[in-house]
């Protein structure tokens, strides 16, 4: 009996320490339940986060490219500008060049036309004062029908005045050096200068002849017309003209003449 009360409190032990151990079992794995849906909503959440950041890095890798084409593109226009500064500064400098030889030239032209306009006054007087001095005895002769002068020389192409009516023919002998008489021409000069390297030309002719900024002037040599130039810098008493045509086998050189 005693046997029989010790077996049913045993039993009654294992019963309620096997309880317990389910009811701790149960609990446990609830517990671990929860840690496990808690872990999978954070590892989704991780995923969704990385998605989110693979996205991100291939937008910015996009925009990494797209900035680097920026970059090439600005490099490649910034190195054309540099090229074109260097060409615009080269041109510049053979404007200067060639303005500072026009300038030198101009300079030149002034001084021998300054020294032939003084060479040249003497003369113009000379024949100013011959001229005065035969009109004198012109009028002499005309008043004094019978006197007989010995006149000075009278240039070519003057002609002497005709007897008064009832008066007697006075042979009048005189000779002077030979004039050349020039056929009349509106503005004629003489090309002074003739640049190849930059095409232009210049003359003793400027706006003190009535020469116009776009005047085409042409250019003969024995008469003969051998070019055009067009007028591009004009002075008071130069011009520089752009060689705009010209004979193949005649190039417009110095001393040929030109005007309009």
């Amino acid at each position: 009996m005693r046997a029989m009360k010790i077996c049913i409190v045993i039993f009654l032990i294992l019963c309620i320490v096997s309880f317990s151990l389910t009811v701790v079992l149960c609990f446990v794995r609830e517990n671990e339940k929860v840690k496990r849906i808690a872990l999978e909503a954070q590892v989704s959440q991780l995923e969704k986060d990385k998605a989110g950041l693979q996205m991100k890095v291939q937008d910015l890798n996009g925009e990494n490219e797209e900035l680097r084409r920026d970059v090439e593109k600005q490099k490649g226009l910034v190195d054309s500008y540099k090229t074109k500064v260097r060409d615009q500064k080269a041109t510049i400098e053979e404007q200067e060049k060639r303005l500072a030889q026009i300038d030198a030239d101009l300079t030149k032209l002034r001084d021998e036309y300054a020294e032939f306009k003084k060479s040249s006054s003497g003369i113009i007087e000379d024949y100013k004062d011959q001229n005065q001095g035969l009109l004198a005895q012109i009028q002499r002769l005309r008043s004094s029908p019978g006197e007989s002068f010995t006149n000075p020389p009278l240039a070519q192409g003057v002609i002497p005045p005709p007897a008064a009516e009832g008066q007697n023919n006075v042979n009048v002998s005189v000779e002077l050096e030979p004039v050349v008489v020039k056929p009349q021409i509106s503005v004629s000069g003489r090309v002074e200068v003739v640049n190849r390297k930059f095409n232009f030309v210049i003359s003793n002719i400027g706006a003190d002849d009535g020469l116009k900024i776009g005047d085409v002037l042409n250019v003969y040599r024995d008469e003969q017309p051998i070019g055009l130039v067009r007028v591009e810098k004009l002075y008071d008493v130069l011009s520089a003209s752009a060689i705009v045509e010209e004979r193949e086998n005649l190039k417009i050189q110095e001393g040929d003449i030109i005007g309009i």
